[in-house]
């Protein structure tokens, strides 16, 4: 059985280059998951992946996919603290010999009484070997699709802030690529 022992909240699921590749986030704190950063800090939500080239045999690791920066203060760094990090992992689909992906951009705040104000935001990744990501700007988690453009019609008489997700949400139809 893959993945035991691990947190594996998954976002995609694609065939690139003879692998087949699991998207995930792991996400800290959790006793299902050891991810963490430089120094041994436990870090923030961070783009995973799991890759077999048999689809029977699915070796138990995780490899790291993507990740925005963290704190310079490990003392910071945390899933429960209030900084971007990187929502569900990689949404990706595979167009030949590139990956072209969608993350959650997580604008978190503090846990409890602040967790309404949660949004997501996307940003748009590209990867060569369709496990390891980078974004395309020169700019660490630059929108892609706000959370304000979201077509959802809000709930009469509430300002909840809005979650973009984003998985396996790549498709071409026609000559139209849809997100």
């Amino acid at each position: 059985m893959p993945f035991v022992g691990q947190f594996v909240e998954h976002c995609s699921f694609i065939k690139h280059e003879g692998q087949y590749i699991v998207h995930s986030q792991v996400f800290p704190g959790t006793q299902w998951s050891a991810a963490y950063t430089e120094g041994g800090a436990a870090g923030g939500r961070t783009g995973t992946a799991h890759a077999s080239y048999d689809f029977d045999n699915w070796p138990d690791l995780w490899q790291w996919a993507f990740a925005l920066p963290e704190p310079a203060d490990p003392e910071q760094r945390d899933a429960h603290n209030a900084y971007d990090q990187v929502h569900l992992g990689v949404g990706a689909a595979s167009f030949g010999n590139v990956c072209v992906g969608a993350y959650g951009i997580w604008h978190s705040q503090a846990f409890g009484e602040n967790f309404g104000k949660i949004s997501c935001d996307l940003g748009l990744l590209v990867s060569n070997d369709g496990v390891r990501f980078r974004e395309p700007g020169a700019t660490p988690g630059q929108v892609f699709i706000h959370h304000d453009d979201s077509p959802v019609t809000p709930t009469s008489g509430c300002a909840y802030n809005t979650v973009l997700c984003q998985g396996n949400g790549i498709l071409n139809v026609g000559d139209e690529t849809r997100i």
